[in-house]
């Protein structure tokens, strides 16, 4: 099976998702852990951004349902945006290769927004 890319991205200042990926994903629309002051400095690879994503709102688990509907039914690339790039494209990047990689899918992460931050 050909692994899956997911690549998390921002739209800030006019970015657009990588070339080549099947399927976007929207994600400016959930709550912005960045709101949050103790959720701030940390980015969506962080367990407690992504614990509190998914608590916040039941519009999380759909937004990850639709998701992962749409790719294991057409398996290929995939991007995921939010404003920043930081908090909410990263996370939900991050819980929907789990739960890719929990059906056998082989998948590679990719936050482009955070190359190069330490």
């Amino acid at each position: 099976m050909t692994p899956i890319r997911i690549t998390s991205f921002a739209f800030r200042d006019g970015g657009r998702p990588p070339a080549g990926v099947d399927h976007v994903f929207d994600a400016r629309w959930l709550p912005n852990p960045h709101d949050v002051p103790e959720l701030r400095p940390l980015d969506g690879r962080n367990p407690a951004v992504r614990d509190w994503l998914v608590h916040s709102t039941a519009m999380t688990a759909v937004f990850l349902a639709n998701a992962m509907a749409g790719v294991t039914r057409h398996p290929g690339n995939v991007a995921v945006g939010c404003f920043g790039g930081r908090h909410r494209s990263v996370a939900v990047a991050e819980m929907l290769a789990i739960l890719l990689r929990l059906v056998d899918y082989e998948v590679e992460v990719v936050h482009s927004a955070l190359e190069g931050a330490k």
